[in-house]
């Protein structure tokens, strides 16, 4: 399957979801090796699809299928739901489209240091690497 980069988020709590999506949609995440995260068919009381993974830096894969779609590790199978679907992630649309029966769309994220995580260890750096004298 084609695979759309989604860019650059900053590690830590994420929220990946569907909704506005008009049908019953189905997420999916994987790591760069293709082990299934994550899943999840209807959050809450709707249809459209929800997970709250906590995230490393990294790689990961975001796919997103109609009801009765299938999820394992390095396997994903589209179900037969057709619809507009939306695709957030940390209360931004990150992609939008329509799947056709038996279809998915999959999308790529790099994970990256939160903001400070790399200039508090570099100072860590700088502390450590102070002689005394």
């Amino acid at each position: 399957p084609n695979i759309t980069p989604l860019g650059n988020y900053n590690e830590g709590a994420f929220d990946l979801n569907t909704f506005t999506s008009n049908f019953d949609t189905e997420i999916a995440l994987y790591s760069t090796t293709g082990t299934l995260i994550a899943t999840n068919d209807d959050a809450g009381t709707g249809l459209q699809s929800q997970i709250t993974p906590t995230l490393a830096i990294g790689t990961y894969y975001v796919v997103v299928g109609g009801f009765n779609s299938g999820f394992a590790d390095g396997l994903a199978v589209p179900g037969a739901e057709a619809g507009n679907f939306v695709l957030n992630i940390n209360g931004g649309v990150a992609a939008s489209g329509t799947l056709a029966a038996f279809t998915f769309a999959a999308y790529s994220i790099n994970v990256i240091p939160a903001p400070g995580a790399a200039a508090l260890a570099a100072m860590g750096l700088l502390v450590a690497g102070r002689r005394r004298r």
